[in-house]
């Protein structure tokens, strides 16, 4: 998933914040919630967890 989607309206409308915000949050949480990758699979990235995140208070699904 991109951190940016096609336009910032778009984006905005699936997180309720800015594509900037977003990134900053990313650089806050990215080390605290980063995993690793293993050998059974591949780790969710820091950016795809925050934007995860964020999508569920701003729509309540």
């Amino acid at each position: 998933m991109e951190l940016q989607l096609e336009d910032a309206q778009q984006f905005r409308n699936f997180t309720r914040m800015s594509a900037v915000q977003a990134q900053s949050l990313v650089n806050l949480l990215g080390p605290v919630i980063g995993k690793q990758d293993t050998a059974m699979r591949q780790a969710i990235p820091a950016q795809e967890r925050v934007i995860v995140t964020l999508r569920f208070p701003a729509t309540g699904k």
